[in-house]
């Protein structure tokens, strides 16, 4: 619903979550989730207000719910996801960036795609 804007700062390993006034200022920051031993990267939000994370050094998509719980964990057979989106006709793609930083292994260094749930949040024209 925009009232929310999302901040990641790897090197914490922290998501932090802000309220987005009505002329679009961030406001009232608070900690949102946590990750331990590995570092949270890109991130999407769904249409339902689900926060999708990539979770680099582990080949993990990790779904939030709108409290910061975890409600779903997708494992790639690479380990550095770097992003993840939703897209495509009906919004239900997943595409997820694979970095080759450290892994050899087949498929690092690609973009990856699966069916999902739900449908990510509608695009927005660019106003420039």
């Amino acid at each position: 619903d925009r009232t929310r804007a999302y901040y990641i700062d790897t090197s914490t390993r922290a998501i932090s979550v802000f309220e987005v006034d009505d002329a679009g200022a961030l406001q009232h920051r608070s900690d949102f989730h946590h990750v331990e031993g590995v570092s949270p990267d890109g991130l999407t939000v769904d249409s339902e207000g689900n926060v999708w994370v990539a979770l680099n050094r582990a080949g993990i998509i990790r779904v939030l719910d709108p409290s910061g719980q975890i409600v779903q964990e997708y494992q790639l057979p690479v380990t550095g996801t770097t992003a993840v989106t939703l897209g495509g006709e009906d919004g239900k793609d997943v595409f997820v960036t694979v970095s080759r930083e450290n892994d050899d292994s087949r498929g690092a260094g690609a973009l990856w795609w699966m069916d999902g749930p739900v449908a990510g949040q509608p695009t927005l024209p660019f106003a420039g």
